[in-house]
């Protein structure tokens, strides 16, 4: 997404031996290399017109990915780094169970040096750092209705499993709570979701005021960036059958820029189980911008990004709703900035 190219082959190599292979010294500087790459980007305009020239099909389908925050109808597997870039491992890639020609896709925007490929890997820097900006999808499109499709017959539908890796492992022992072990891990990319770290907050309960107001649904963390206020809900999957939607969705009204629902078990779950979660965020129009994350156990190094939480633009459903509750909690929020 870029004018120039503006990472060189032993650059690039680097940043995929890193990911794929690193130690943390190496992972720490992959992520400097891509920060680089990022913050040299062109202007969002620039990166909108370059997506408005791709064919028609291409750019409904790629437009799609940037506002659901997902790479959907695709099986591979890949990266995603603190600054929003994603690296493909094609390796991975199989077209007998994706529902788009990703190679055609991706020979699209190779072609206008949206993303860059050597061997089995691709990089395509910035993708979801800019997908607020880039939204640009038709009402109707061709994944929506293909989405519809599968979902109706009930099918399996595929989407690329990004990991988010860490420099080190973070060890539950030395942490309150499962959600203090997530945000120092996120504290220690610098960035998240994709601003700069600033601070969290643990189990917020009520809004202080004048009168206390108490809130129907504790959020589980709030993480404040430069660029938004993230409240996030954490559901052990292993120990109910509850997948936290209800409550994400109380987080939408409330009116945080960006809901991130965060899946904990210690033992990997059949892959299908994401998926469904996933499709169920999807089919649900008021969900539909929340992210979804998986970490396993209470030792983790990564966590697998399956959805990248986008800005909050459901809120519009509830202006006539808790408007004074609504606006505390603003408040609340730029104070925490």
């Amino acid at each position: 997404m870029c004018s120039a190219l503006i990472i060189d082959d032993k650059e690039l190599e680097r940043l995929f031996k890193a990911l794929f292979q690193a130690s943390g010294d190496q992972l720490r500087e992959a992520y400097l290399i891509d920060k680089k790459v990022v913050e040299s980007i062109g202007d969002p305009t620039y990166i909108v017109r370059k997506l408005h020239d791709l064919p028609k099909d291409i750019r409904e389908i790629v437009s799609y990915w940037l506002q659901a925050g997902l790479i959907l109808g695709v099986e591979c597997r890949g990266y995603i780094t603190p600054h929003g870039s994603v690296v493909l491992d094609l390796g991975t890639y199989r077209g007998s169970r994706s529902i788009v020609d990703f190679k055609q896709i991706l020979n699209e925007l190779e072609t206008r040096e949206i993303c860059f490929r050597k061997g089995r890997y691709v990089y395509i820097p910035g993708m979801f750092y800019f997908s607020d900006i880039a939204i640009i999808l038709p009402e109707e499109s061709y994944v929506e209705k293909k989405l519809d499709e599968y979902f109706t017959m009930g099918l399996d539908v595929p989407s690329v499993e990004l990991v988010l890796k860490f420099p080190s492992t973070f060890l539950m022992e030395y942490y309150t709570s499962i959600q203090e072990l997530y945000a120092e891990a996120m504290r220690a990319l610098n960035n998240y979701f994709f601003g700069t770290f600033i601070s969290y907050v643990l189990n917020l309960t009520h809004i202080p005021s004048v009168v206390p107001v108490v809130l129907d649904t504790p959020v589980d963390l709030i993480i404040v960036t430069n660029r938004d206020v993230i409240a996030h809900k954490f559901v052990d999957i292993d120990r109910t059958l509850r997948r936290g939607t209800t409550a994400a969705l109380k987080y939408v009204e409330y009116g945080f820029d960006k809901i991130v629902l965060v899946h904990v078990s210690r033992e990997k779950q059949d892959r299908i189980t994401y998926r469904r979660t996933v499709m169920n965020i999807l089919n649900k129009r008021l969900l539909f911008y929340v992210g979804y994350v998986v970490m396993y156990g209470y030792e983790i190094d990564h966590v697998i990004v399956y959805k990248v939480p986008m800005y909050n633009k459901a809120m519009e459903y509830f202006k006539y709703t808790n408007t004074g509750l609504r606006k505390l909690l603003r408040q609340q929020l730029v104070r925490l900035r």
